[in-house]
């Protein structure tokens, strides 16, 4: 039986360096020159993705977990709060992206004089450098911002190459892919919705499905948004949000302090919208 070559584990040094854009502009990547670093962005500690993030293993057993798992390292950077920094573009071919491992990122699409903002989180992978060429829609841009420091793992053409002999992890991140997707139909649903404060309440529900954290007093969600990037989220003016925000509160669904506490159950379109774009299974027919 054939047995794949052996593969090499980089070294630390080799992992840590910066990405950025190849000095011809083919996508490539070499170190950042010593002293130049780009700024708002700092190397962090390798990681191991496999480790970090189990779910990316969740097909792979045995011998090929363990073998997977030894290299399947990734180059690690730290973005702090801002805008994108400008020198993280220009990937070299066969990259699958950037792996969120903490923090939030807020993904902007301008069209026209619509403003859309969608907010990516831990296991989300993303490709901020992709522009679509001859797009039917006027897009007037798509902006990348950090919303917290952010912790990403670098899966550059060299992890692909690393991780290959196992289609299940590529097949793996394929699926956050779809996974993201589905997150835009539940979220272009809930702008269907004709009332602001349900589609805040709607919009909250799935945040917190994600990040937030179970108290006595509700679910706990840390989200370091402005009312104009919930408009945005929500598909509507800031004034509207802030008044929609205000009557969440004084109906008890939602208090305030520092960060959103959301009480009682979800709304039952939430579970319903949720079927709708594919993020949870149908119901089953009681009888069947």
């Amino acid at each position: 039986m054939a047995t794949n070559p052996p593969i090499r584990v980089p070294c630390r040094e080799a992992l840590g360096t910066a990405l950025t854009p190849h000095p011809e502009g083919h996508g490539g990547q070499r170190p950042a020159p010593r002293g130049r670093r780009a700024p708002n962005v700092a190397r962090g500690a390798p990681v191991r993705v496999l480790e970090d993030d189990p779910e990316l293993a969740a097909e792979l057993a045995g011998p090929d977990l363990v073998d997977a798992e030894r290299v399947a390292v990734a180059r690690s950077l730290q973005i702090g709060t801002g805008p994108w920094p400008a020198s993280l573009r220009g990937p070299e071919p066969g990259a699958f992206g950037f792996l969120v491992m903490e923090g939030l990122l807020g993904v902007r699409t301008e069209t026209d004089e619509l403003h859309h903002l969608d907010v990516l989180g831990a296991g989300d992978l993303t490709r901020p450098w992709l522009r679509l060429d001859g797009a039917t829609v006027p897009v007037g841009g798509v902006s990348v911002r950090a919303l917290t420091p952010v912790h990403l793992a670098v899966l550059d053409g060299a992890f692909a190459r690393r991780v290959s002999p196992w289609p299940q992890v590529a097949a793996a991140l394929m699926d956050r892919l779809v996974l993201r997707a589905r997150r835009l139909s539940y979220q272009i649903a809930v702008l269907a919705r004709p009332r602001v404060d349900e589609r805040l309440l709607l919009m909250l529900w799935h945040f917190a499905d994600r990040w937030g954290r179970v108290t006595p007093d509700g679910v706990r969600l840390e989200l370091p948004l402005a009312h104009h990037q919930l408009a945005e989220i929500v598909g509507a003016r800031r004034p509207s949000v802030t008044t929609a925000l205000g009557g969440l509160e004084e109906r008890g669904l939602v208090s305030r302090s520092g960060h959103y506490l959301l009480h009682g159950a979800p709304p039952r379109a939430f579970a319903e919208l949720r079927v709708q774009a594919g993020l949870s299974p149908a119901p089953a027919d009681p009888a069947s």
